[in-house]
């Protein structure tokens, strides 16, 4: 947005594009400000592919975004030169090193898919990002040789640039978004599947101590509703106590002094809960931090 204001306000850096045989016939226009974003933005874009999304080193990757810029610089300086044959070489030098990288990036998905591991959250989205890359920069190609050989004006060639550097932008910060979102679904999933067994295990250390227990559903104000299917050890303390025992336990408490220390009780266990269980994110948090610094 920032680069397209800069457009917008006659910052573009523009300068003219000669004619040439067997390419546009008329004087253009080349606005190397867009260059100049491409090459901050686009390996900015490969980081985040490669090294965020498929946790591949940032020294797997150097090689790609050095290229990648290079092929920029080569279609940046084709059209300004006035030869038609030097102008065909630096183009066709651009696309061969767009091809290299492409394979490249096909190399990052494969080595990703065969080491990284068979429960890892959002597997298809994070290949599918690199595919949507190579797709799109194929396409700013394809748009490339229309404008330089005089197909479609200089005008539809950098509409179409600032549509695409937006909706590109938005559908990788999309699939960004539903990665992580897909991480953190399963960080908390570990989290509650922990806590579940560690209910279990408490479960069974209380039975050495207690001679009944009742499990139950705890809401926010503090009020333990017992099932409504009765367990072993309901039915046994119905038939003791010649009372039913289902709704909510608090109520079954006699003294209204002592069902308010109950709930009072069941508060605190519920915030201390609470706490522990926004640790234990923060933790997971802060893993995912330094796995994306390596």
């Amino acid at each position: 947005l920032f680069t397209q204001t800069l457009f917008a306000c006659g910052m573009s850096w523009p300068h003219a594009v000669p004619p040439a045989a067997s390419f546009a016939q008329t004087w253009g226009v080349q606005h190397t400000l867009r260059y100049v974003e491409w090459m901050v933005s686009v390996p900015l874009l490969l980081v985040i592919a490669g090294h965020i999304a498929l946790g591949r080193p940032l020294s797997e990757l150097r090689v790609s975004i050095l290229m990648t810029n290079v092929y920029m610089l080569l279609a940046w300086a084709a059209l300004l030169v006035p030869d038609a044959v030097t102008r065909w070489i630096l183009i066709i030098s651009s696309f061969a090193l767009y091809f290299v990288v492409s394979i490249d990036m096909a190399m990052w998905a494969r080595r990703f898919n065969a080491e990284a591991p068979k429960d890892i959250p959002a597997r298809p989205q994070r290949i599918l990002l690199v595919q949507f890359l190579v797709f799109v920069f194929g396409l700013y190609g394809v748009n490339y040789l229309l404008a330089a050989t005089g197909a479609i004006s200089h005008h539809s060639e950098h509409l179409v640039y600032g549509m695409g550097d937006i909706i590109a932008k938005m559908i990788t910060g999309g699939m960004l978004c539903f990665v992580r979102t897909a991480e953190r679904r399963d960080a908390l999933g570990e989290i509650i599947l922990k806590h579940s067994s560690l209910n279990t295990a408490f479960v069974s250390l209380l039975r050495a101590g207690f001679d009944h227990i009742l499990p139950c559903t705890i809401d926010g104000n503090g009020t333990c509703w017992l099932p409504e299917q009765h367990t072993p050890d309901g039915q046994v303390l119905e038939s003791i106590l010649n009372r039913p025992m289902s709704g909510a336990f608090n109520d079954l408490i006699a003294d209204e002094a002592e069902q308010a220390k109950f709930k009072d009780f069941v508060q605190e266990r519920l915030q201390q809960v609470q706490n522990e269980c926004a640790g234990d994110f923060a933790d997971t948090q802060q893993f995912w931090k330094r796995e994306s610094s390596v």
